[in-house]
C-alpha cells in the first residue's frame, strides 16, 4: 500500500498536465513534436547504453527489445536496398534488370526460416575477416537476413508504384531540363512512394510480426519469453493470460503503425493536390 500514494500522485499530475496541454493548440503541437522526437531517440539511446563500457553481450538481448531492434535494423537496411532493387528492375539496362529480378524472385521463393538458419550457420563465412566482420553477433546476422528478405518485397511494392506513374511525367521532367536522377528524385519517386505506401506499410508491419521467428535460431523474443514464463511452477495454467498479453502488445504496435501510415498517406495526398 505504501506505493499507492506516489502512483496516484504521478497519475494525477500527468492527467492535469495533459489537460493543460490539450487546452492550448500551440503548446499541443509543440508537445506532440517533442514526444515524437523523444520516441525516435529511445531506440538509439538504448543501443548506446547497451554498448557503453563493453555493454551487454548481444547474445543476452531478449524480449520486446529484441523484436524492436531486429525490426528497426531490418527496416533501415531494407528500405534503401528495396528502392535500389525497384529502380534496377525497371531499368533499361538488361544485365541490371535481370540481376535484380533474379534476386527478388530468389528471396520471395525462399522461406524466411531458411534465411535465418543460413544467417546462423553460413553468413559469417561469407563476411570478410578484416574489422572482425566474420565475428558479427548472431542478432546482427539475423537482422541482416531480415533486411535482405524484406527488401525483395519492398522492391515489388515500389515497382507497382513506379508502374502506375504515366510516362508523361518522366517526359515532362526531361522537358524541364531535369536529368534522369533529378527527375527520378523529384518527380517519379515521390509519386511512386505515395502510390505504394499502403503496401509498404503492410510489409513493415508484417516484418515486425515475423521477428518472432528469431526463435528458430535460439534467440528469446517476446513470445519465447512469455512461453518461458508459463513453464515456471508459479505460472502453470496461465498460458491464456500471457499469450493474450503478447497478442495485445503486437496488435497495439501494428495498429499504431497502420494509423501512422494512414496519416502519412493523407499528408502526401494533400501535398500532391497542392502541387497539382
Amino acid at each position: 500500500m505504501r506505493y499507492v500514494a506516489p502512483d496516484v500522485l504521478i497519475a494525477s499530475v500527468s492527467y492535469l498536465a495533459a489537460r493543460r496541454v490539450a487546452s492550448r493548440p500551440g503548446m499541443r503541437n509543440t508537445t506532440r513534436r517533442v514526444a515524437a522526437a523523444a520516441w525516435m531517440l529511445v531506440l538509439p539511446a538504448a543501443l548506446v547504453l547497451l554498448r557503453v563500457d563493453g555493454g551487454v553481450d548481444p547474445a543476452l538481448w531478449g524480449g520486446l527489445y529484441l523484436n524492436l531492434i531486429v525490426a528497426s535494423g531490418a527496416i533501415i537496411g531494407a528500405l534503401p536496398l528495396g528502392f535500389a532493387l525497384a529502380l534496377a528492375r525497371t531499368s533499361s539496362f538488361r544485365a541490371l534488370r535481370i540481376s535484380a529480378t533474379l534476386y527478388i524472385e530468389l528471396m520471395r521463393g525462399l522461406p524466411l526460416p531458411v534465411m535465418l538458419t543460413l544467417s546462423w550457420l553460413a553468413l559469417r563465412y561469407f563476411l570478410p575477416s578484416w574489422g572482425g566482420l566474420d565475428a558479427v553477433p548472431l542478432v546482427h546476422r539475423v537482422t541482416i537476413a531480415f533486411a535482405l528478405f524484406t527488401a525483395a518485397f519492398i522492391a515489388e511494392a515500389l515497382r507497382g508504384g513506379l508502374s502506375a506513374i504515366p510516362r508523361g511525367q518522366r517526359e515532362a521532367s526531361q522537358a524541364l531540363g531535369l536529368s534522369w536522377w533529378q527527375g527520378m528524385l523529384y518527380v517519379t519517386l515521390p509519386q511512386a512512394v505515395r502510390n505504394s505506401l499502403p503496401a509498404l506499410a503492410g510489409e513493415l508491419i508484417g516484418l515486425f510480426m515475423m521477428t518472432t521467428l528469431v526463435a528458430v535460431v535460439g534467440l528469446t523474443d517476446t513470445l519465447q519469453a512469455a512461453r518461458a514464463t508459463t513453464e515456471q511452477p508459479e505460472f502453470f495454467g496461465r498460458q491464456k493470460e500471457v499469450l493474450l498479453f503478447v497478442g495485445l502488445l503486437f496488435w497495439v504496435t501494428a495498429f499504431a503503425l497502420s494509423r501512422l501510415s494512414a496519416r502519412l498517406e493523407r499528408a502526401l495526398a494533400g501535398t500532391g493536390r497542392q502541387r497539382l
